[in-house]
């Protein structure tokens, strides 16, 4: 039986859905710039800060839907 070294971690298997939202995290929040685009924006939700918004007007303004 092999003897596990002090300074070794543990391993937990994940499932394919939770590994993908943590290495889309992991991308999202690798621009220092991004990450604190994305945090100012839960500390708002958070907050309950800002008007709600539908998806339809969220595309208008993104330049993503058509007026």
């Amino acid at each position: 039986m092999k003897r596990r070294q002090k300074d070794s971690k543990d391993a937990q298997p994940i499932g394919a859905v939770e590994l993908n939202a943590v290495m889309e995290t992991a991308h999202l929040l690798r621009s220092p710039k991004n990450a604190e685009r994305l945090c100012s924006a839960l500390n708002r939700a958070s907050l309950k800060r800002g008007k709600p918004q539908s998806l339809a007007s969220l595309k208008l303004d993104l330049g993503l839907g058509s007026r």
